[in-house]
């Protein structure tokens, strides 16, 4: 029985992407008035959502009611480390997953379509980039097979400037695999109104 480790080093992208009536957004201004900072610094601070009169909101993250998406940031920075039974077997370069440079695909890769997100009225747009590691992901096979192994990359357009593409489901043999822990820090953060 192998015993695998796959863990997700680099740059990690949160991303929260909200769309708000008037009202709503007034609430979210008036919470952000207590702390003496704009809306896009007040609604990273943990105590600004014990302010806020809408308690299904507990954190920034929990804004994003048209999209959430959490993974590795597919940039030169990021890599994929693989091991089994405790030895390296592989690095992966996050280039290496999406073939672009490639003259035939080296893994098993989905890319969905792009999203595409514009900035207007009632909009709110979070972004969180972490760097360490971003996920680890544990399991047990009778024999791993790297063809076996498949990756979601998620390209998501929020202007012409503002681009990402994010690695963030893992599947084996069809089962998706559900990362264990993460260890990162924030590097920067930013929100859009």
């Amino acid at each position: 029985m192998d015993k695998v480790k796959i863990t997700f080093f680099g740059v990690g992208c949160k991303i929260a992407i909200g769309k708000f009536s008037t009202e709503e957004l007034g609430n979210f201004h008036k919470a952000a008035k207590i702390f003496a900072v704009p809306l896009s610094e007040a609604i990273f601070d943990s105590a600004y959502f014990l302010e806020l009169a809408d308690r299904k909101y507990k954190s920034w993250y929990d804004l994003g009611n048209e999209l959430k998406m959490f993974g590795l940031l597919n940039n030169y920075q990021s890599s994929i480390e693989i091991r089994i039974n405790g030895k390296k077997q592989r690095k992966i370069l996050s280039g290496d997953l999406s073939g672009d440079s490639l003259l035939f695909p080296l893994y098993q890769t989905k890319v969905s379509e792009p999203q595409s997100f514009q900035q207007s009225e009632g909009n709110l747009i979070i972004v969180e980039k972490e760097i360490g590691t971003v996920a680890n992901y544990l399991f047990e096979t009778e024999n791993f097979l790297i063809d076996n192994l498949h990756f979601s990359i998620h390209p998501i357009n929020i202007r012409k400037d503002l681009k990402y593409t994010i690695i963030n489901n893992l599947n084996y043999s069809g089962k998706e695999l559900v990362s264990r822990k993460s260890d990162t820090l924030v590097k920067e953060r930013f929100a859009l109104l």
